[in-house]
């Protein structure tokens, strides 16, 4: 049976549509080439509306859709009356698409969890061998500040945030210390969550004083050891405290502090 002229219509519509969706993703794969292959540096500005669309052999309406969706995932951005920009490329920039998924799905933190312990583990079997006097005894004051701050949950964080920095750092690989810094960001949230409990504030403190002793035995592998224990801790413990009602900040400094410290049969083995 032969289609209306409206039935035809509409079928010729929903196949413009699809269409312009893959007109779109292949204008979005090619800016992305330029980008990666470097024809587009972090801080460039793209050719004119105008000039880029014939250079794809796309539509203008298609190229907007294409800067679009690459606005969304930071890697061009529009500036008002001066175009189209490729922007930094930073880590920190990049990442931020991710923080809107962890916000929205908190089961994908527990997958952070996991990429910590790859990436956190080798930094610190690597940092074991590669670390200064000067970087020990920096992690060894940080560590000491940690214990004097031990109930008090936003301190704790900010000196345990500068722990696991001080690690990475001392790799003295400049894309572990990018990559590792992005995903410190991410995991902030959890963090600050999970240091709201005085027995796990206490549980981290120990572990960061074993790493310290490895790290300054220069002891690789017990570092790596050391800093898995730790991360495997600190989801179990995020684990827990998911199932139980949300916590509020303001509440836990009211709670006493009483248990600031793992009893003495859960303390951990130095290096």
């Amino acid at each position: 049976m032969a289609q209306s002229g409206e039935a035809q219509a509409r079928q010729a519509e929903r196949f413009g549509a699809i269409e312009k969706v893959a007109v779109t993703r292949q204008a979005v794969h090619r800016i992305r080439e330029m980008v990666l292959s470097h024809q587009l540096k972090p801080g460039d500005a793209l050719p004119s509306e105008r000039e880029l669309a014939a250079q794809l052999s796309v539509s203008r309406s298609s190229l907007r859709e294409a800067i679009r969706a690459l606005e969304l995932v930071n890697v061009l951005e529009t500036r008002h009356g001066c175009g189209t920009f490729v922007t930094s490329m930073e880590p920190a920039i990049l990442i931020e698409p991710i923080e809107f998924i962890l916000d929205i799905d908190t089961s994908v933190i527990l997958h952070l969890f996991e990429v910590r312990k790859v990436i956190e583990t080798s930094a610190a079997a690597l940092a074991a061998v590669r670390i200064t006097p000067e970087e020990l005894d920096e992690i060894d004051h940080l560590v000491g500040q940690a214990e004097l701050s031990i109930s008090d949950p936003e301190a704790f964080l900010e000196l345990d945030l500068g722990i696991h920095n001080a690690i990475i750092q001392a790799t003295k690989n400049p894309l572990l210390i990018k990559v590792a810094s992005s995903i410190a960001r991410l995991s902030r949230k959890s963090r600050s969550r999970t240091t709201l409990l005085p027995t796990i504030r206490a549980h981290a403190h120990e572990h960061h004083r074993l790493l310290a002793a490895c790290l300054r035995a220069g002891d690789a592998a017990g570092a790596g050891k050391a800093m898995e224990m730790h991360l495997d801790c600190v989801q179990q413990d995020y684990r827990e405290l998911s199932r139980e009602p949300s916590l509020d900040l303001a509440q836990q400094r009211t709670q006493p502090h009483m248990a600031t410290h793992p009893p003495a049969g859960d303390r951990l083995r130095p290096c």
